[in-house]
């Protein structure tokens, strides 16, 4: 932070941090074996196109935004409906489903720039999850 620093940067800093979080667990699943092509997204936040570009380019993948909001929920019905028997293929229902409103293609030249503030992330995060559950106890102490 500095003297130049405006509402608007605060508000971008919060919509780079969520993405890196999104890519930080992104990398996790690549880890463990899981081979993404895009990210698709639906809620509040697919609202703004700049938060849907800034994903796409932390994140090196293509974001597609589906018409369905209710992500979650449909997800849900759907797992409810596959366990009682009315459906085989809960995935194959979602997919054929879903419909694509938007889609964000990454830019190779500011994910490049994004890589190297990542890569600091990545280092920090570790360092910082003892005092982020530090202050969360103190916030809720204070809310008690």
């Amino acid at each position: 932070l500095s003297v130049s620093t405006t509402p608007a940067h605060l508000v971008r800093a919060v919509m780079e941090g969520a993405a890196f979080a999104i890519a930080h667990n992104i990398d996790i699943a690549r880890q463990a074996g899981s081979a993404l092509t895009e990210l698709r997204a639906v809620g509040g936040p697919t609202q703004s196109e700049l938060w849907c570009r800034i994903i796409a380019n932390i994140t090196g993948y293509p974001l597609a935004v589906l018409a369905e909001n209710a992500g979650a929920p449909l997800g849900n019905a759907l797992l409810a409906a596959a366990g009682i028997g009315l459906i085989d293929d809960p995935a194959a229902v979602a997919r054929n489903a879903a419909r694509v409103t938007r889609q964000f293609e990454p830019d190779p030249q500011l994910g490049d720039r994004y890589r190297e503030h990542f890569a600091i992330y990545k280092q920090l995060y570790p360092q910082l999850k003892t005092q982020f559950a530090a202050l969360a106890a103190i916030t809720q102490s204070n809310e008690d």
